[in-house]
């Protein structure tokens, strides 16, 4: 008797051990037959979005393979996002999604994290007694860094541009109207 209470969680542990193999290689079979495949056609649609999440998908079951390493080269840059001062949440959305709801991305200062290649992004970075920052930016900079007003501290009606300055001439008939904006 036991032999018979022993061999039996000995057999149950084999068992549950034997499973757990078995699902993890269908996974990296379905990850390699379906989700490289995938990762290609939308990437040669210039889907980025798409090609990125099911490249990071594949990544959970076929982190080694050589195919997705390459694939992964070709659709993830990495953003840095920093603020001054840190510790602002951060936002995202996709800039073409004009009425779609903000993902918290993380805290500053955020290093490095993966984000598909050649893609548009809105940003809003809040934190508590300061006022909110709205940013565009394309993936493929390296850092997006903002920095963050006491609120009250800007006029109302007025917009904080950062960076170095450079005025345009337009030209409208006669008129020319000099506008200052970003280089």
């Amino acid at each position: 008797m036991k032999v018979l209470a022993l061999g039996i969680p000995i057999v149950l542990a084999i068992l549950i051990v034997a499973i757990l193999n078995i699902n993890h290689r269908a996974k990296v079979k379905w990850a390699i037959e379906n989700l490289l495949p995938d990762v290609e056609k939308f990437f040669n649609n210039s889907n980025y979005i798409e090609a990125f999440n099911i490249a990071i998908k594949a990544e959970r079951f076929i982190p080694e393979n050589p195919e997705l390493k390459d694939w992964l080269s070709k659709v993830v840059t990495r953003l840095t996002v920093l603020t001054d001062p840190p510790g602002a949440d951060v936002y995202i959305k996709e800039y073409s999604d004009t009425g779609g709801i903000w993902y918290k991305f993380g805290q500053t200062p955020l290093d490095s994290i993966k984000v598909p290649v050649s893609t548009f992004y809105r940003f809003k970075i809040e934190k508590s007694g300061y006022e909110t920052v709205s940013a565009v930016t394309r993936t493929g900079i390296d850092t997006l860094s903002r920095k963050l007003f006491e609120q009250g501290t800007i006029p109302f009606g007025m917009l904080y541009v950062d960076g170095p300055m450079k005025t345009i001439c337009f030209l409208n008939g006669v008129k020319c109207l000099l506008l200052t904006v970003p280089q």
